[in-house]
């Protein structure tokens, strides 16, 4: 009986309790850990929330300068043929570069198949032009899908049918140069020169919603060109 007695005060022994010290480490540690939990979470959220492509204007110049290069790779003119183009038209407002460029283009990345009449092909014609919307500056891309006579104007560019839509607000500017083998050039006229540029410098000023300008630049080869008119 005693063996049992001595072996049942060693188990009752062996079970005590935390201590107070003990308690308190614990809870210091759990405090620590919450803590960085909580920070790296917060840092998380707060990527999340910067990338957001609805604010961030890093993100809008990326995705803007990418469709640009895309389309503006793929310009297409033959001297002779009246349906294709290229015009950069240089202008400033209110101190801000605001400048236009229509082209057509080899590179039909956005269609609408309801235009009647209009079959449907590779061929574009797109412009990027400012435009003002109630003291905002808007970036705005036409397209026109037809094979009519190429369009100078390219605020005259496209129909809400044929695509007209908005590529970003909050735009200070946009500037446009043109690389003619030997300097860069402010305005480019291709029925003039009857070729295209060797290259697009592209400008793009964005305005955060603290009203900082940031400035985004991209360079862009020019694609087809053709000196033979058909």
């Amino acid at each position: 009986m005693r063996s049992c007695t001595s072996q049942n005060e060693v188990k009752h022994s062996t079970r005590r309790g935390f201590t107070l010290l003990e308690m308190l480490i614990a809870m210091t540690i759990l405090a620590i850990v919450l803590t960085i939990a909580y920070r790296v979470f917060s840092s998380s959220y707060a990527a999340l929330h910067r990338v957001d492509p609805d604010r961030d204007p890093f993100q809008t110049a990326r995705v803007i300068l990418d469709r640009m290069a895309e389309e503006i790779q793929s310009a297409y003119y033959r001297p002779g043929l009246s349906y294709t183009g290229f015009l950069g038209e240089n202008d400033t407002k209110d101190e801000a570069p605001w400048d236009s460029l229509t082209f057509s283009s080899l590179a039909n990345f956005y269609w609408i198949k309801s235009v009647e009449g209009i079959n449907e092909s590779d061929f574009l014609k797109i412009a990027y032009v400012l435009v003002e919307d109630q003291e905002e500056r808007l970036l705005m891309r036409a397209q026109d899908p037809s094979f009519s006579t190429f369009e100078e104007s390219a605020e005259d560019l496209g129909t809400a049918d044929r695509g007209v839509h908005q590529l970003a607000d909050h735009v200070w500017g946009v500037d446009f140069r043109y690389l003619d083998g030997e300097e860069w050039l402010e305005e480019w006229n291709a029925q003039d020169r009857q070729r295209l540029p060797d290259a697009v410098e592209v400008k793009l000023i964005l305005e955060t919603a603290e009203g900082k300008r940031l400035s985004f630049y991209t360079v862009i080869p020019v694609g087809v060109s053709s000196s033979r008119p058909s």
